[in-house]
């Protein structure tokens, strides 16, 4: 009996030891600048006839600036990011106890909407979503990615594109939705 009561203090001693810190989750922060690979286009409705998915191929860069609350599990992450030239805010995501976080922003300009999600199993490492809407014109197209490479420095270089893989500005979407140039 003495050692089971020895031992039910033992667990209750440790239960209530506030002493032990979580463990820490990889720190997102920073500038990061890097390239990810499409791996998946679908469209659908009317929007299909922009034919965004003949030119969403190959490799497309981004950039991102992330700030992150602390080191633990719990921690905030917030910033921004660019996908070539349309900018993004990121709405703030909760990094989980295995350093996973998901996150995600929206860009709308002149009727296009934009809505990116990202999902990392560690700094940069994960796929990136995109789905791209136009008001008044049915359907979406889909775009799905995974992270080719990923530098975090403010002087990294950026990664080489070839041109006319995909549009490269809300502006060059809606000129092949709608077939008619923007004002500027």
């Amino acid at each position: 009996m003495r050692k089971f009561a020895s031992l039910v203090l033992c667990l209750v001693a440790a239960a209530c030891d506030n002493s032990s810190t979580s463990a820490s989750v990889p720190n997102y922060a920073g500038n990061w600048s890097g390239s990810y690979r499409i791996t998946s286009c679908t469209e659908s409705g009317e929007i299909a006839a922009a034919q965004v998915c003949s030119l969403a191929t190959g490799t497309q860069p981004f950039t991102m600036a992330l700030a992150q609350s602390g080191t633990s599990a719990g921690s905030t992450l917030t910033g921004s990011f660019t996908l070539e030239t349309i900018p993004f805010s990121i709405v703030p995501a909760t990094i989980a106890q295995s350093g996973a976080v998901t996150f995600t922003g929206t860009s709308t300009d002149s009727g296009i909407t934009v809505k990116v999600t990202w999902s990392l199993t560690s700094p940069l490492v994960g796929s990136i979503n995109q789905i791209w809407t136009a008001s008044g014109v049915s359907g979406q197209v889909a775009i799905g990615g995974s992270i080719s490479n990923a530098v975090k420095s403010t002087d990294a270089i950026r990664t080489p594109v070839s041109p006319l893989t995909m549009p490269r500005t809300l502006d060059e979407l809606k000129r092949a939705i709608f077939g008619a140039p923007t004002a500027p």
